[in-house]
């Protein structure tokens, strides 16, 4: 595969990567900071894993001016973006990349122009890149893979366009991409974890579109697009939470129809999501001995009583009882 992206109006290249298609067991994880940019037009900072394969992109923006991100793939591929923080558009398509949506497609060649408006903003996106054949060889012994839309397209040989799979960003999903990120395993180990947290990934969507595919309960569909938006939003920001009004403005659907139909396609209220995002990240954050301070103030709330209050009306107990009732 060869992966290039570079940035139009200051004729500078993030990344250019030549890897090989073929998976390669005696081949470790790769991973280095392969861009730190600064001008008056952007700061730019670009991590990559990469083996035979397989390429693991991490990008930040902080956009002074308005710029293109000239994106191009060439090989037999299976790609998975994500847009977790910022604004921008593919030029060549027309479509905004919505935050907390993963993108599924599978293409021989791609090339994208992505606009990013600027005005002080910050964009962070991360791609995930495989080659036909490392995706193959990574789920050909999992069982529900031949039951996989993806899976199956991408052995026979039939292209899947942007857009056209997507699926917003779950708690699993989120947990499973930030471990990806902070991989903290030694030389071949480190590629070890990465292929086995990617088959969990692969398999988490697998299963969230199978429950998509029978939860409409006769939503329009532009409808419900704009809230799958919304639920991949929370799953990225349940930290930072907007209020109804504000998702309301950056899904473009109003406060009644999301609320309404929030809880009719996913089976709760959007509060009730939000919570229960939090209160999972509370435990695992409790359990790798982070303070309640810590945790208070990562999630977001206002004050430390209130999230002990909000822990012991969801688990029955408090933080510190919880801990204890896990160690007896």
């Amino acid at each position: 595969m060869h992966i290039k992206s570079s940035i139009k109006e200051i004729n500078e290249t993030i990344l250019e990567l030549d890897i090989p298609d073929e998976p390669n067991p005696d081949t470790g994880l790769n991973i280095t900071n392969i861009c730190e940019y600064s001008d008056d037009t952007a700061d730019i900072n670009c991590r990559v894993q990469y083996t035979s394969g397989l390429c693991i992109i991490e990008t930040d923006f902080y956009i002074r001016k308005p710029i293109t991100d000239i994106f191009t793939v060439m090989g037999d591929y299976i790609c998975l973006p994500l847009l977790v923080t910022g604004e921008s558009r593919i030029i060549t398509e027309q479509n905004d990349i919505d935050k907390g949506l993963i993108q599924l497609f599978y293409q021989k060649q791609t090339h994208m122009e992505i606009k990013m408006q600027g005005n002080e903003e910050r964009v962070s996106y991360l791609a995930i890149i495989f080659s036909r054949n490392f995706y193959t060889e990574l789920l050909s012994g999992e069982k529900w893979a031949n039951k996989d839309d993806l899976y199956t397209s991408v052995k026979n040989g039939d292209f899947i366009s942007y857009c056209e799979k997507r699926i917003p960003v779950n708690y699993s999903i989120y947990q499973i991409l930030q471990e990806i990120k902070s991989n903290s395993y030694e030389g071949i180990y480190k590629k070890y974890f990465i292929e086995t947290k990617l088959r969990e990934l692969f398999f988490v969507i697998h299963v969230s579109y199978v429950l998509k595919s029978n939860s409409y309960p006769g939503i329009k569909p532009d409808v419900i697009q704009k809230l799958e938006k919304a639920k991949g939003y929370l799953g990225l920001h349940f930290n930072e939470s907007p209020t109804i009004k504000q998702l309301s403005r950056i899904v473009f659907l109003n406060e009644f129809k999301l609320k309404s139909g929030f809880k009719l396609l996913f089976g709760s209220t959007i509060h009730e999501y939000v919570i229960r995002l939090r209160m999972k990240k509370a435990k695992e954050m409790l359990l790798k001995n982070y303070s309640v301070n810590e945790i208070s103030a990562y999630l977001g709330y206002k004050s430390t009583s209130h999230f002990i209050g909000a822990f012991k009306k969801y688990y029955g107990e408090t933080p510190k009882r919880y801990l204890l009732t896990c160690f007896r």
